[in-house]
């Protein structure tokens, strides 16, 4: 192993053992459920700003349109980083404010007291195979990241990193998580700018750079896909992590609805202006290595190349931090979903350590089954995508409708998590078609506004009375 190498490990070990330590520290303050899933919602605006940045600014912002990019151009990184700071945006216009007011643990706890409890199941149902995949994604990417610096085959580095995460997240709950990203965020903007700044400097200055990125690059548009199918992928980005409990999770832990509201405001500034660092790294520095067709370990094998020693080890703790930030709120909230919503009720007499201790083996276990999923071999951006559209079209319309009328009721909202199931089976891998996502979105709508049209006639109560029979 080469000394480069060496101290990339030491730096990495260093930098592992000191989240650890954070969530070692932050354990001794997890007494209750609430302590340990939303850190006792009092988290300030400037603070869930950070933790909220960090936890989107996953291996999707960082890792995969770096390579995508430095591969096809601007279009290549499809809709990073404006679609999902457009999300962020929107959560903060239509959803925070209205989902703080009511002080749930979970979104599902919405669709239990809009909707009925077979609907919170089904949304938990739905809810916890996205943040799986979306887990599965990073962990994939902190296994290219191991694999580039210990010199082991990928699967090997992603048990390793599976491993790891697991146990951080176990430990430390939503307190370590939001001291972490805090910490993680001020490391991921240090070290994309210093990637950047060095890959300037390898392709001969900022003219050099510029110079580099030529005016097909920066055609958002791709040619060779059609139109409606890149304004679907847009939509998948914009809409369908909307309903997401990884970015829930921070809103409900707000001290209040407007630092809820401010909060996704200021994570999407963020969102927007870090991430267009790795798309700069990615058109101006295509020329400096050879993709060899794996777009997702472009980034990491630039850096290795560009950077100096003490330089490269500052870039790997920024790309831990986007990964580790990301990965320990999709376990938690995996963990609240099934812990909160789907067990609690089941066990109604549960004391708060015996709820602690579930949610801590539930973490667990969906580790496992993000592993599972990773070492499937899927892209990351492909697992990025799946776990945005795979049901999330029903729980999208259902939120909405749910949150700003009192149109529609049960039958309504099962009807439409169904259809968003079946219709997204249908119209994205059975029909395969270019608008799947867009379709399946129009069809929920449809199918919500049908049922609770008929809803309001009172016809499912006079059906389900047997005098009426």
């Amino acid at each position: 192993m080469e000394n480069i190498d060496t101290l990339a490990v030491i730096g990495l070990v260093f930098y592992l053992v000191a989240q650890l330590g954070i969530a070692f520290f932050a354990s001794r303050f997890i007494k209750t459920e609430a302590d340990y899933l939303l850190a006792g919602r009092g988290m300030g605006m400037a603070v869930l700003s950070l933790s909220l940045f960090a936890t989107w600014f996953g291996a999707e912002t960082v890792v995969a349109p770096s390579g995508a990019i430095a591969a096809e151009g601007l279009s290549g990184g499809r809709a990073e980083p404006f679609g999902y700071a457009i999300c962020l945006v929107l959560m903060a216009l239509l959803i925070a404010y209205r989902l703080r007011v009511k002080g749930y643990v979970t979104v599902s706890d919405f669709y239990n007291e809009r909707f009925g409890g077979a609907a919170e199941k089904l949304s938990v149902i739905l809810m916890v195979p996205t943040s799986l995949i979306w887990a599965a994604a990073q962990a994939l990417a902190f296994g290219h990241i191991l694999s580039a610096i210990i010199g082991v085959e990928t699967e090997t580095a992603l048990l390793l990193a599976a491993l790891l995460l697991v146990t951080y997240t176990m430990i430390g709950g939503f307190m370590a998580d939001v001291i972490s990203d805090c910490v993680q965020s001020i490391i991921i903007v240090i070290g994309l700018i210093v990637t950047a700044v060095f890959v300037v400097s390898a392709v001969g200055g900022w003219d050099a750079a510029v110079a580099q990125i030529t005016p097909e690059k920066l055609n958002i548009i791709d040619p060779n896909t059609s139109l409606w199918m890149q304004a679907d992928e847009w939509m998948i980005a914009i809409v369908g992590s909307l309903a997401a409990q990884e970015a829930i999770a921070r809103v409900l832990a707000a001290k209040s609805p407007k630092a809820a509201r401010n909060s996704c405001f200021g994570a999407a500034g963020l969102y927007l202006l870090v991430g267009l660092i790795p798309v700069f790294i990615g058109l101006a520095g295509a020329s400096l290595i050879t993709l060899n067709g794996d777009a997702d370990s472009f980034l990491p094998q630039l850096a290795e190349t560009v950077l100096p020693k003490a330089m490269y080890i500052i870039f790997l703790g920024a790309l831990t931090s986007a990964i580790l930030s990301t990965i320990d709120s999709t376990l938690l909230s995996i963990s609240a979903l099934i812990g909160h919503n789907i067990i609690l009720p089941l066990s109604p007499n549960m004391n708060e350590k015996g709820k602690v201790l579930m949610e801590r083996g539930i973490v667990l276990m969906a580790g496992i089954w993000a592993y599972s999923i990773a070492i499937g071999g899927q892209s990351i951006y492909d697992l990025i995508e799946m776990s945005s559209s795979f049901g999330s079209a029903g729980l999208i319309v259902c939120l909405m409708f749910g949150l700003w009328s009192g149109f529609g009721g049960r039958a309504a909202a099962l009807v439409t998590l169904f259809c968003g199931v079946g219709a997204a089976y249908i119209f994205q891998y059975v029909k395969e078609w270019e608008t799947g996502y867009s379709s399946t979105l129009a069809a929920c709508v449809i199918v919500y506004i049908i049922v609770a049209g008929i809803e309001k006639t009172g016809l499912f109560q006079r059906s389900a009375n047997p005098a009426n029979a």
